[in-house]
């Protein structure tokens, strides 16, 4: 696999600037959806589905619930729609695969949502601290959230403020992979920090959010606060490892602000895409050095031969790229980058 990765280096600036010269916003990593405002629509089951398949609405929701711990182990919601209303003060865990998940008028709770295949709606909630992992965040009349966040496509705020944004940090629990693997969430695609605001503020206003890297103080206590209550909950009792932090997803710093001028991008070819998963452990903050965002793409013939037109390590490749092949593009930033990250890769990669 030693020649199974390629390195581009410069100065720190936006990842998008990487890729200049390609029209094809496939390249882009920052390119904002065309429309926005189209909801990702999810196969939602109506009440007479629900009936029909022997379910209980009432095993699919949690409402008007009140300084409880509540929680939904795995297998306990395959694939459905669950709904989480007029809750406050609650620690409610969904640790399962979900159709979509509707949380409206909720106040100072915790929740976690496991993988999810559409959309988190988050409406009328104030005051709540979440970790999810879905296809895509959306709310809307909301105040005051903490949202550690994997969002394969741009997460949506509308009417909402003082909402703060990290990359997603969870335990690790017995079928999460695989709980991924049937909503289509890939881990390399998470673009928790390209927010679309659906109210900009006014020029020269602050924003209605924030970005933090996952070592900001405000993102390490809600972190450990969140494991105790796990650790002292049934949650820990149900097949669900909460004694470390899940691995499964890159920890990334996205557009949020780091520290240092060098920036590298490296390209894993196809043929390595699938031992990438090995370096995920070694993307933790290293002496300086960030992981700030990552992509697979399905190149074409002629992107392939644009972006590696003048790379001359694509002479010694015997093989050639087929048309729509995956590339994996890992981002790093810091001080010290090209260093660090060539001796990360050479203790793989040799």
């Amino acid at each position: 696999m030693g020649g199974n990765c390629l390195k581009s280096r410069g100065k720190k600036k936006d990842d998008e600037n990487l890729y200049e010269g390609s029209k094809d916003q496939s390249l882009n990593l920052s390119s904002k959806p065309e429309n926005p405002k189209a909801a990702v629509k999810g196969n939602q089951p109506k009440s007479w589905e629900i009936r029909k398949a022997g379910l209980k609405r009432e095993d699919f929701e949690f409402v008007l619930r009140e300084n409880e711990t509540l929680i939904k182990p795995p297998g306990s919601i395959n694939g459905q729609r669950f709904v989480i209303d007029s809750c406050k003060n609650c620690n409610i865990f969904l640790a399962d695969f979900c159709d979509s998940v509707e949380v409206d008028d909720c106040v100072g709770c915790s929740i976690f949502v496991g993988p999810c295949s559409s959309s988190v709606f988050v409406r009328n909630v104030k005051e709540c601290n979440i970790v999810m992992i879905a296809q895509q965040l959306r709310t809307r009349d909301c105040k005051n959230l903490l949202v550690l966040l994997y969002s394969q496509t741009f997460p949506v705020i509308e009417l909402t403020d003082e909402i703060k944004f990290a990359c997603y940090q969870g335990p690790n629990y017995e079928g999460l992979e695989e709980q991924m693997a049937r909503a289509k969430l890939n881990i390399w695609n998470n673009k928790w920090s390209e927010i679309y605001d659906f109210n900009p503020p006014a020029p020269n206003a602050p924003r209605h959010y924030s970005l933090y890297p996952s070592d900001a103080p405000e993102v390490y206590v809600f972190v450990q606060d969140f494991f105790h209550r796990l650790e002292h909950s049934d949650f820990a009792n149900q097949r669900l490892d909460v004694a470390t932090f899940c691995d499964t997803i890159p920890l990334t710093t996205g557009l949020a602000p780091v520290p240092g001028t060098e920036n590298i991008l490296v390209v894993i070819l196809p043929s390595s895409v699938m031992y990438a998963k090995d370096l995920i452990p070694s993307f933790a903050r290293q002496g300086g050095v960030y992981l700030k965002r990552t992509r697979v793409m399905k190149l074409s013939k002629d992107q392939i031969s644009n972006l590696f037109l003048n790379n001359p390590h694509m002479k010694s490749l015997s093989t050639p790229f087929a048309d729509r092949e995956e590339f994996l593009f890992l981002s790093f930033t810091g001080e010290g980058t090209d260093a660090a990250v060539q001796d990360m890769l050479d203790a793989i990669y040799t």
